[in-house]
């Protein structure tokens, strides 16, 4: 089974300056056997401000690198579940004191089963990253052929920063806000054919925090076991067959 994109959502809250303890965006309910990836942003440089990301449905999400940038302030987060069966529509960041300049995006993959695991993660602080291509990046290769690498970045300034997916990934949520006072956040993804980075492009040359996560493919090991099993059986009888004409 390959990796395919099913859905996904995202959205920075309006008005960047008003305080919030939650924000959450709402898409298609997640299929059933899924896994779904994310990433969170907010206006400080405390990463323990936020507290968990959930769902409509009581699930609990793992959150692998919370990552600041203490000069701006702003910061990131990543998040993933495995394997959801009960179809949520919204997930929801929490965050203890109430935060600014929040946002957070989400998208839906099939191409796992319940052996996939995070197979390599990172991320970084780009104060002055430039603005070629790739030039924002995890600063962390992560990810073996077959898996899925995925990527998330904020901006750590203000005002409607253009931003584009690395060279060979796709876009997955694109967040640009249409107006000052708002950070931009974006994804990304690819099917690895070995380690690398992910990587973005900004037009203009802004602070920046990037992350990404990789996940194992369904390991596809129950139908070549059971043909295993059934060619055990058949040698089997046919040694059994063989001795009895012997004797």
């Amino acid at each position: 089974m390959s990796w395919s994109k099913i859905a996904g959502s995202g959205g920075i809250a309006s008005g960047g300056s008003t305080s919030r303890t939650s924000f959450g965006v709402a898409g298609n309910a997640v299929g059933s056997g899924h896994v779904v990836r994310g990433t969170v942003t907010w206006g400080d440089a405390t990463v323990g401000h936020l507290t968990s990301v959930t769902d409509n449905q009581g699930n609990s999400y793992s959150i692998v690198d919370k990552i600041a940038d203490t000069a701006e302030p702003q910061s990131i987060a990543s998040f993933w579940l495995n394997a959801i069966t009960n179809a949520p529509t919204t997930i929801t960041a929490h965050f203890s004191p109430a935060v600014t300049f929040v946002g957070i995006e989400w998208s839906e993959f099939s191409g796992n089963d319940s052996s996939t695991a995070l197979t390599g993660h990172g991320g970084q602080v780009q104060r002055s990253p430039g603005t070629a291509a790739d030039a924002v990046k995890t600063g962390t290769s992560f990810g073996s052929s077959g898996d899925l690498r995925s990527g998330g970045m904020t901006t750590d300034d203000t005002g409607s920063v253009v931003v584009t997916s690395g060279t060979g990934y796709t876009t997955d949520q694109n967040n640009t806000p249409g107006g000052s006072g708002q950070v931009s956040l974006a994804s990304e993804y690819l099917v690895a054919t070995g380690a690398a980075d992910a990587t973005f492009k900004v037009a203009s040359n802004t602070p920046c925090i990037t992350v990404g996560m990789s996940f194992s493919p369904a390991s596809g090991g129950g139908s070549s076991g059971m043909k295993f099993r059934r060619t055990l059986s058949t040698l089997g009888a046919r040694m059994g067959f063989r001795q009895n004409q012997a004797a």
